[in-house]
């Protein structure tokens, strides 16, 4: 699948986890197959699907010059993982099986690159498809003057995590592998946790064009998936402390962005009647901010119209994208050449 680029040399390569995903799958590759920067390699990583996906791609791998790995059940951190190891390029984009990109993906992606080769991270906007196939852009203005560097990642992600996903997401290979990659075995958490890490090792550059497709309702989604443990990220940096190991510069960009997106998941919890999950959030938040744990405790057993009136008010707030309206003359940096 390697072309000649636009960009020059510059080789991309594409990592897609895939398990139990045969009725998405060959619309994610088909995607990245469809894109305008040519210059890549795709590798499929077949966590031990058990429902044919691997058949699905099967016909295509040799005509769309598909690599893909075979690989028992071991959890999509270690799929993502394998697939990094396997590829070539110094700069590995992720897409998650349910998920698809717009034909200039990796084309704005490979532009990031360009204006800062040694940043960290690199990440588009996404816009959400919800069952009905309505689709909802929740963060930022669809300029793509106003791509550059992010001035604090850390202030932009507390307000709108959406900035980036594990199907937005392109990392620099040498900081990846300095991170050791996602965290493994850890069910929910896992692909926040390697943004913050990496965020904190180098700079993170962002393009507000819309060139992702999210898909709520897709196939074993595992933000549908009732889960019992806190996620990684929030286990990690708040409750095993590991906050205390951030710089003195960053720590307090990185505790606020960690407090609010831990309400936010509080409030996911509870709003899905996973009531123990939202209250095991008070524990980890109070010693750093006594209001926000007392406020986890007031959401965690907050009536359903309580929660249902906040769900709408968050939609309509994150929706018109206000947030970056607001800030983002103030969060970028450095403009890339359009």
């Amino acid at each position: 699948m390697r072309r000649p680029s636009s960009f020059g040399a510059m080789l991309i390569s594409v990592v897609i986890p895939l398990y139990n995903k045969a009725q998405s799958v060959r619309r994610a590759v088909g995607s990245v197959v469809a894109q305008t920067h040519r210059d890549t390699e795709l590798i499929v990583v077949d966590d031990g699907s058990s429902d044919g996906s691997y058949d699905v791609l099967r016909p295509v791998l040799d005509e769309w010059k598909i690599s893909c790995i075979r690989q028992s059940n071991r959890g999509v951190s270690a799929a993502r993982n394998a697939g990094a190891r396997a590829s070539r390029g110094d700069y590995i984009c992720f897409l998650d099986a349910d998920d698809e990109w717009l034909p200039d993906h990796l084309s704005t992606i490979a532009e990031l690159i360009s204006a800062n080769p040694s940043a960290a991270l690199f990440s588009c906007k996404s816009s959400k498809i919800d069952e009905h196939g309505r689709e909802f852009v929740l963060f930022g203005r669809n300029d793509p003057r106003a791509a550059g560097r992010l001035e604090d990642f850390f202030k932009v992600y507390g307000r709108c995590s959406n900035i980036v996903n594990s199907s937005s997401a392109c990392v620099n290979r040498k900081h990846f592998f300095q991170c050791k990659g996602f965290p493994e075995g850890k069910p929910t958490g896992e692909d926040v946790y390697l943004w913050m890490k990496l965020a904190l090792m180098g700079d993170v550059m962002y393009s507000p064009a819309r060139t992702v497709r999210v898909h709520l309702a897709a196939e074993n989604r595992s933000a549908g998936r009732k889960q019992s443990h806190l996620p990684y990220h929030i286990q990690y940096f708040l409750g095993d402390r590991k906050i205390d190991d951030v710089p003195d510069s960053a720590r307090g960009a990185v505790l606020d962005a960690l407090l609010r997106n831990a309400l936010m998941n509080c409030a996911g919890a509870a709003m899905a009647g996973n009531r123990a999950l939202a209250f095991s959030y008070v524990n980890p938040l109070r010693p750093y901010s006594r209001f926000r744990a007392a406020l986890a405790g007031i959401i965690a057993v907050a009536p359903e119209p309580v929660l249902t009136r906040l769900r709408g008010l968050r939609w309509a707030w994150t929706g018109r994208g206000r947030g970056l309206r607001r800030d983002s003359h103030a969060v970028f940096g450095r403009k890339c050449k359009t």
